[in-house]
């Protein structure tokens, strides 16, 4: 079982008409919890696709399971991008590349970094 586009059921079962024997399609609609754990499951299959193909096919399947997301939660796009880019213009972003291999504080102790950036 997995997460579906909201179109695929329909094509399935139009498929099906034009078969000699009539497929067999069952499915339910996933709801809170369960449709929460399903947009993750889908999240990690598109993005593994991605990684093994990057391609703008599969960088549109993120993309549409990211909406999907924003929308479950009642997020904006235009607010996620607004704070996209407010962190970007206070911390950057990740396009250079840079890997962060080790910090050493010394005798620091707490220097008010913030671990969680």
């Amino acid at each position: 079982m997995k997460l579906v586009r909201d179109k695929i059921i329909k094509i399935i079962l139009e498929q099906g008409e034009n078969c000699r024997s009539r497929w067999d399609c069952k499915y339910h609609f996933a709801e809170g919890e369960e449709y929460e754990q399903r947009l993750f499951d889908k999240m990690q299959e598109e993005m593994t696709e991605f990684m093994e193909e990057p391609c703008l096919e599969e960088a549109a399947d993120v993309y549409e399971v990211f909406l999907s997301m924003l929308n479950h939660w009642k997020f904006d796009l235009k607010d996620v991008q607004g704070t996209a880019d407010k962190k970007r213009e206070e911390l950057g972003s990740f396009r250079v590349g840079y890997v962060l291999e080790n910090v050493d504080k010394g005798d620091c102790g707490d220097c008010g970094d913030d671990e969680s950036r």
